[in-house]
């Protein structure tokens, strides 16, 4: 397991973003209570589950502060398993990958120390800072789920997209445990290509 520390520039609350992913019904995001984001996503090449136990630390006035990454590689298979010690230097890099990749995911790459100073020339954004402290874009896990789920989702209800995405996940997907709960990642591209057949999903959607 590997840690990583993520500090914001510009103002983040890992409590609203946590609150955004309980609303968006893509994501179906059972949150705990103990404040903790947990994602679980396959790397690009599929040899690996990333999973991360993402939480922040409150500074002393009480303001959100630095953001901590706990982030473990699961080999996607019993052959790289196998061969673990030999693949110690692709683990080191996908490590630093999925470090970056959460950073992405929670909008962290990105500079945001004068979007405060907007609230001082728009009164609707002063009023859109004061409805969600400190939220900023919660992205998809990678660009290819969010494509995968673009497809899904075509002309069905959102509701009716999400569960076919989950039960994807729950039957293709590697479980994984992140801090006493369990998760399913999104299959990864050379699994999702071998489904031919899947409730939900019409053949063109599959060819797709």
């Amino acid at each position: 397991m590997a840690a990583a520390v993520l500090t914001p520039r510009g103002p983040f609350s890992l409590t609203s973003a946590l609150r955004f992913l309980q609303g968006f019904t893509p994501a179906r995001y059972q949150a705990g209570s103990d404040g903790v984001l947990r994602l679980a996503f396959p790397t690009d090449d599929s040899r690996f589950t990333v999973t991360a136990a993402v939480r922040q630390d409150r500074t002393a006035a009480g303001r959100p502060g630095p953001v901590h990454a706990d982030i473990t590689l699961h080999p996607a298979d019993q052959l790289y398993a196998d061969h673990a010690p030999a693949q110690a230097g692709a683990g080191a890099g996908a490590g630093k990958w999925a470090a970056d990749h959460v950073a992405r995911v929670l909008s962290l790459d990105i500079d945001g120390s004068r979007y405060t100073a907007l609230a001082d020339a728009d009164p609707v954004v002063a009023g859109l800072m004061q409805q969600f402290p400190g939220l900023r874009p919660v992205c998809f896990n990678s660009p290819y789920e969010a494509a995968a789920w673009a497809v899904i989702g075509h002309r069905v209800r959102m509701s009716h997209a999400a569960a076919v995405k989950t039960l994807l996940a729950q039957r293709h997907g590697h479980r994984v445990e992140v801090v006493g709960q369990d998760l399913y990642a999104f299959p990864a591209p050379d699994v999702l290509r071998t489904v031919t057949s899947f409730p939900g999903l019409t053949e063109v959607k599959l060819q797709r």
